[in-house]
């Protein structure tokens, strides 16, 4: 009996032995996943990350791993792993980075704006996070706060022609006008053949009331882009306030060739016809694009001229009704420049 006991004792030592030393010897799920990453086989490396978090959640570092990991695969469970990394850990900035550029990706603004100001405090000069400021709020039309983030990028980065062009669409978004031209003259001094900032110029002067300004702008654009429908119509518009009434009939039919339904050309298109006295023909012309602009002011307005001089008498005074639930200093200007 003694004999068997013993005998059953090694046994069961042996196994320990044995056992002890398999596990000893076989890899750790974070060396699993380590290697894993390193040749590429990142669907190995996430279930590994995943095990070994399971046993130890404080390991940020792996934490940190996981969640690039998963930045391209799901993005909402990378943002998990980034919200865990907390105050005082050294990697808890490079988190924020991450979570705000994940945000932004994934249409997440109010998180986004959340990482970037608590970004801002941590590193107050720090161009990505005060650019990204810039154009969140700008994309968001809150152009009174995109303002200040979008001139401090540029100061702490002023050779960076972009920033600029950012600047003066804000300025625009403010109904500043004038303040637009300065920015836009600095991009266009870092990159002189920007496209981009030659138009928006053209807008920027013609608005701004320089005739002769917005005219350079607009044919040098031409001058690369024969079919820009927008510098037709600056130049168009130029010249009927210029008094060159057969140039601006010619801009405007050229611009409507390319987009016949063009608002603001038929717009000028009608203002040109009403000089001519041709109400009934301005009036017609404006009257098409009636379903898809009847709550745009600037087109509104000029087909109510358009009625009222063709004896349309009652639907101008319908119009004008309409007219005052429409108050928009944004629908009275030439349109924006698309970015």
């Amino acid at each position: 009996m003694a004999k068997v006991v013993c005998y059953v004792a090694c046994v069961i030592l042996l196994i320990g032995i044995t056992w002890s030393v398999v596990h000893w010897n076989s890899p750790s799920t974070l060396e699993i996943a380590e290697k894993a990453a390193a040749t590429g086989d990142n669907e190995a490396a996430i279930h590994a990350f995943r095990l070994h978090l399971t046993r130890f959640p404080e390991a940020t570092d792996v934490r940190m791993k996981l969640a690039k990991l998963l930045v391209a695969v799901d993005p909402t469970e990378s943002l998990e792993h980034f919200r865990l990394i907390p105050q005082g850990d050294s990697s808890h900035q490079h988190a924020l980075r991450q979570i705000a550029f994940i945000c932004l990706q994934t249409d997440r603004s109010a998180e986004a704006e959340q990482a970037l100001l608590q970004l801002e405090s941590l590193a107050p000069d720090d161009f990505a996070v005060q650019l990204s400021l810039a154009e969140l709020y700008f994309h968001d039309e809150n152009f009174k706060d995109a303002l200040p983030y979008a001139v401090h990028a540029a100061s702490l980065k002023p050779e960076r022609a972009e920033t600029w062009l950012l600047i003066a669409e804000i300025r625009d978004g403010l109904r500043q006008k004038p303040e637009m031209i300065a920015p836009l003259q600095k991009a266009l001094e870092l990159s002189p053949d920007s496209y981009k900032g030659h138009l928006n110029l053209a807008y920027a002067f013609h608005a701004a009331g320089d005739l002769p300004g917005a005219a350079t702008e607009a044919s040098w654009c031409l001058q690369r882009n024969p079919d820009e429908v927008f510098a037709l119509q600056i130049l168009a518009s130029v010249a009927r306030n210029e008094g060159r009434f057969d140039d601006a009939a010619a801009g405007v039919k050229q611009a409507l060739s390319l987009e016949p339904r063009n608002v603001d050309c038929r717009i000028l298109e009608a203002d040109l016809l009403l000089y001519h006295r041709k109400p009934k023909e301005a009036y017609s012309r404006l009257k098409e694009l009636h379903a898809e602009h009847k709550e745009t002011y600037r087109y509104l307005g000029s087909l109510a001229r358009a009625a009222a001089a063709s004896g349309h008498i009652d639907e101008a005074r319908q119009i004008h009704l309409a007219l005052d639930g429409l108050r928009s200093e944004e629908n009275r200007m030439i349109r924006q420049v698309s970015p």
